[in-house]
């Protein structure tokens, strides 16, 4: 019983409160509703001709069917985001419910030795990311003050009026969690527009865009503000705020995407400097082939799409690609095994072999040992590690599909 085997576990976790577990407890085996109990209440909303809710009872239903070898996380808890860091040893899920404190709860999975940690953190939150190796957590917290604080020691722009026209954005504060210490740490005083991606590395540098700079600061040291490298990214869409999206090898290499509405440029930053990959990449995320040092982007647009590996050195080299689908979420195990998302079902590509699964998908991330971590459409926090559900469960996956409009 690996569920109760959790449940017991977390009783004597310190950050938990016995009262909620009981509570908990008791709804679970009590008031949670039966697969039977959700396949009727879908067939009902049929009846109505209410295609959605129906599809969101065998939604339920499927995941109530499955043993809890499937779960990364307790199976009653929804979750809103889900990231793991690029060496594959940790994940960090955010809870959908907040607090009555308007706290947010966030867990870090380690997914090796099976290790849970849960902690509060106030605020809304936009972004999260894991430093490579787990050691750092980062969160883009929402702020109230809509001024961005410009450090002294990064040149402001000319105050001349500007006909240029920028996104309408919120601003974020970035928080720090030392996952080896179980603390958050004080960062610098500044505030970044909520669309960037910022990231951590293992040794505690924070890189982001700041005034079409790219900037850092070391959280391990005084953090102030500076510019990281000296040469400046061009602006790749005219007119337009740019957004910088950072990302850390599992060797704790820095790459970056700057751009927007799906046109990117793709750099490394070597040595201080930055080195151009791409000025051809839709979509603002880097993926690694593996865990080795092979980075990788989405290109083109419209029916040409196709995911590019690289291999970077004193010259830029294809290493692997290959032509795609218009999907975007992808997860590599390695060149001839890797899952991606086409609407909200998972596919798996292993050896020239293409195979629909009987999941649906939101977010996916490669683990451990050809694991795949991922949330589903409700939030529910699942672990595929090559084995397959049995029939029933299948069935009424295959029942809810035929409902899912998300790949039409």
């Amino acid at each position: 019983m690996v569920f109760i085997y959790r449940f017991l576990k977390k009783i004597a976790h310190k950050k938990l409160y016995k009262v909620e577990l009981l509570l908990c407890f008791s709804f679970f085996f009590f008031c949670s509703p039966s697969v039977d109990d959700l396949i009727k209440k879908a067939k009902d909303e049929l009846l109505k001709e209410n295609s959605y809710e129906a599809l969101r009872y065998f939604q339920k239903a499927f995941e109530v069917s499955l043993p809890d070898e499937f779960f990364l996380a307790d199976r009653d808890i929804a979750f809103s985001m889900i990231t793991v860091s690029a060496d594959r040893s940790k994940a960090l899920l955010l809870e959908k419910e907040k607090t009555k404190k308007n706290e947010n709860i966030f867990w870090i999975i380690d997914l090796k030795d099976k290790d849970e940690l849960k902690e509060k953190i106030k605020g809304k939150v936009y972004y999260t990311v894991l430093s490579p190796k787990g050691r750092y957590a980062l969160f883009s917290i929402f702020s109230q003050n809509k001024k961005i604080d410009i450090p002294k020691d990064i040149p402001k722009e000319s105050d001349e009026e500007s006909d240029e026209e920028f996104i309408e954005e919120e601003n974020c504060a970035i928080w720090i969690w030392d996952n080896q210490k179980e603390i958050f740490i004080p960062t610098a005083d500044l505030l970044l527009n909520c669309y960037q991606k910022p990231a951590v590395s293992e040794e505690g540098i924070v890189l982001f865009i700041l005034n079409e700079k790219i900037s850092a600061y070391d959280i391990n040291k005084n953090p102030f503000v500076y510019q990281f490298v000296e040469e400046e990214p061009v602006p790749p869409v005219k007119k337009l705020n740019n957004i910088g999206s950072f990302f850390f090898s599992t060797n704790n290499n820095p790459y970056f995407l700057y751009g927007v509405f799906g046109r990117y440029d793709f750099y490394a930053i070597i040595d201080k400097k930055i080195k151009k990959i791409t000025n051809e990449a839709s979509f603002s995320h880097v993926f690694f082939l593996g865990q080795d040092e092979v980075p990788g982007v989405f290109l083109g647009g419209a029916s040409e799409h196709k995911m590019v590996f690289y291999k970077i050195s004193d010259q830029v080299e294809i290493d692997f690609q290959f032509p795609i689908k218009e999907w975007k979420n992808g997860a590599f195990i390695s060149r001839d095994h890797y899952f991606y998302l086409m609407g909200s079902r998972l596919i798996e590509k292993k050896n020239d072999k293409e195979k629909e699964m009987p999941f649906w998908g939101s977010q996916i991330y490669a683990g451990l040992q050809n694991e795949l971590c991922f949330l589903s459409p409700l939030g529910t926090a699942l672990i595929y590690k090559g084995n397959i559900p049995d029939p029933k469960s299948v069935l009424i996956f295959e029942k809810g599909w035929e409902l899912d409009e998300s790949d039409k």
